[in-house]
């Protein structure tokens, strides 16, 4: 369901899967309010408005065909070429590089889990398989980290997840991970 930032066919494309259903979020909207599910004919056949007897399935919306947003959607979506998803790739894989870096020299277990430019900083030395494995992390160290990212100038998602955009380059990772350096340094020293 999480599927352009994975590639442009989604992730069902990156991971070679055809759903029954698919779900697309707002980036179909150019970051519009919006969302889009598409699937199988049969399944799609049940919301037909022109089937014999009209749809079985009703389907309405405030949004539906806002012409802003499909105008939008449109010019997104011929944005990400794939070009733009290597670059995307390439900078988020460099983020997490980076990251790890930090944590092996300041000799902290980090890992960094993503798929595409999603990314997420975990604080364990612990294999992660699934929500669980996260679940056990250390949160108040992890909102420590957040305090400390924010109090950079840093916005993140409190749980340390985030994405990388088109206009982030070298440039804005460096400042990502001396930030985050400096704040496992204060942090780690406090626990201590």
């Amino acid at each position: 369901m999480i599927s352009y930032r994975a590639s442009s066919g989604g992730a069902q494309e990156y991971y070679g899967v055809t759903p029954d259903m698919t779900s697309l979020g707002k980036i179909i909207g150019g970051g519009f309010s919006i969302g889009a599910f598409g699937g199988r004919k049969d399944i799609m056949d049940l919301y037909d408005p022109s089937a014999a007897g009209g749809p079985r399935v009703a389907h309405a919306g405030t949004f539906n065909a806002n012409p802003v947003t499909m105008l939008a959607g449109a010019t997104t979506l011929e944005q990400l070429t794939p070009e733009v998803y290597r670059k995307l790739d390439d900078m988020t894989d460099y983020l997490r590089s980076e990251i790890l870096k930090v944590g092996a020299e300041l000799e902290t277990p980090i890992q960094v889990t993503g798929l595409g430019s999603l990314f997420g900083i975990h604080f364990t030395g612990d294999e992660l398989v699934g929500y669980r494995d996260i679940a056990r992390e250390d949160s108040a160290f992890r909102h420590q980290v957040f305090l400390g990212m924010l109090n950079e100038g840093i916005l993140m998602a409190s749980n340390l997840v985030g994405a990388v955009s088109t206009e982030i380059g070298e440039t804005e990772i460096d400042a990502f991970t001396a930030a985050l350096r400096r704040v496992l340094e204060r942090t780690l020293s406090a626990v201590k």
